[in-house]
């Protein structure tokens, strides 16, 4: 059995430029291992909090007391032991940090050490990584969780306040790709619809969400898509942009909404369109508003927590408690370890919600969420719109993947 030999960190950039952590595992037969984590510096203070310098390199981004802590403190004290540890050293990682949102030694600085264990803990039992996570979770989590179902795939079309000056108001507008359709071909779908759309309309000077949404519809329809059967529509609202005061402003409606009245506006859309997916219509402050708007809305629309949930297991709790959510975001960089990452999973089996596997919006080439979509057997993926290294690194390697499942049900056949 391999043993860890070195764990060395430096500091990266993300997608956006931004200081991230990369991390190297050299085990005791020579073999390496690489890993990177996302950054995540908007996150909210409740959250997981990253380790960041806060002086004068990169505007106080830069993560070298992070990379400090991995090369000086944790890597000695793990010299010698087996990957295969991971619950354990995740559990450690935790404990030594010691608050509840890893504020001391950093998520970012924790996470880096945990996903070099698991991609060491795979190689260890010559197991390619998502059927290493899953023989994993089955041993330790749920004896029957079979690799049975490749997640449907949900693309980001139009990032709506990217602009400042915009006229949109929802976070993002989305698609996500019927399950009956194998995964290169909703890529293929993805990538068709999106630059369809991007070639046609200066999208963000549409006047209004619903003209965003048209703009879809007709590009989609161009390509001979069809809506509701293909192809489904999907919004991340981000609804604190949207609410103050009780009130929500949207550009589409001359006057704010009350809530009942944004209710008919979200059922109307709903009605109107072939939507599969809402991500945070509703502020994380009015969980009322949740539960009723979960019994209102269809059971064929998944209602998914993200701000709402943050990754977090009491927040999730709660949630589930409140009957206020049908699904919630998993992201990696959010829940802080692999065996953070179960346990969320294991709460959505256990009261029968779904679950989509995100990257974040500050992400790094390395591919980690794709296998643990399909190895965690996620409802959805949602890795951004189909272009962009950080991205496309997902993309390809749920497309390898799929290539490898495919050549294993052939040779069982």
């Amino acid at each position: 059995m391999v043993k860890i030999k070195e764990i060395t960190a430096r500091q990266i950039l993300s997608s956006s430029g931004y200081p991230t952590i990369e991390g190297r595992l050299l085990l005791d037969d020579g073999h390496e291992i690489v890993s990177s984590v996302p950054a995540d510096y908007f996150s909210p203070p409740q959250s997981a909090v990253e380790l960041r310098d806060n002086d004068s390199k990169y505007q106080g981004k830069a993560v070298s007391r992070a990379v400090y802590y991995i090369n000086k403190l944790i890597a000695p004290k793990l010299k010698g032991i087996s990957p295969l540890k991971q619950l354990e050293i995740d559990s450690w990682l935790v404990k030594a940090d010691g608050t509840a949102n890893m504020n001391q030694l950093g998520v970012n600085t924790i996470l880096t050490v945990s996903q070099l264990l698991v991609k060491a803990g795979s190689y260890s039992e010559s197991l390619p990584l998502y059927q290493y996570l899953n023989s994993f979770y089955k041993k330790y989590y749920q004896p029957d969780f079979s690799l049975n179902k490749f997640p449907s795939a949900i693309y980001t079309l139009i990032k709506g306040r990217k602009k400042k000056e915009s006229n949109l108001d929802f976070d993002k507008f989305l698609i996500a790709i019927s399950s009956s359709i194998p995964f290169s071909q909703s890529l293929q779908i993805g990538f068709n619809i999106y630059n369809k759309l991007h070639q046609d309309f200066q999208v963000y000077d549409l006047a209004t969400n619903i003209d965003a949404i048209e703009a879809i519809v007709q590009s989609a329809t161009s390509l001979n898509y069809k809506l509701g059967k293909e192809i489904f529509f999907g919004l991340d609202l981000k609804a604190s942009n949207l609410e103050k005061n009780g009130l929500y402003h949207i550009r589409d409606r001359g006057n704010p909404l009350r809530i009942e009245d944004y209710f008919s506006y979200l059922d109307s859309m709903i009605n109107r369109y072939a939507f599969l997916i809402l991500i945070d219509p509703l502020t994380s402050q009015d969980i009322d508003s949740w539960s009723k708007f979960n019994q209102k809305i269809s059971k064929d629309v998944y209602l998914v927590g993200n701000d709402l949930t943050y990754s977090n297991q009491e927040k999730i709790k709660k949630v589930i408690t409140d009957k206020a959510v049908s699904a919630f975001v998993i992201k990696t960089h959010q829940a802080g370890t692999i065996k953070k990452v179960f346990d969320l999973v294991k709460l959505a089996k256990e009261n029968g919600l779904s679950y989509i596997f995100s990257s974040g919006s500050e992400e790094t080439n390395d591919s980690i969420e794709a296998d643990l979509a399909y190895g965690l057997q996620a409802d959805f993926v949602s890795f951004g719109p189909p272009h962009g290294g950080e991205n496309v690194a997902k993309y390809n390697r749920m497309l390898e993947i799929e290539k490898e499942m495919r050549s294993q049900s052939t040779n069982e056949s």
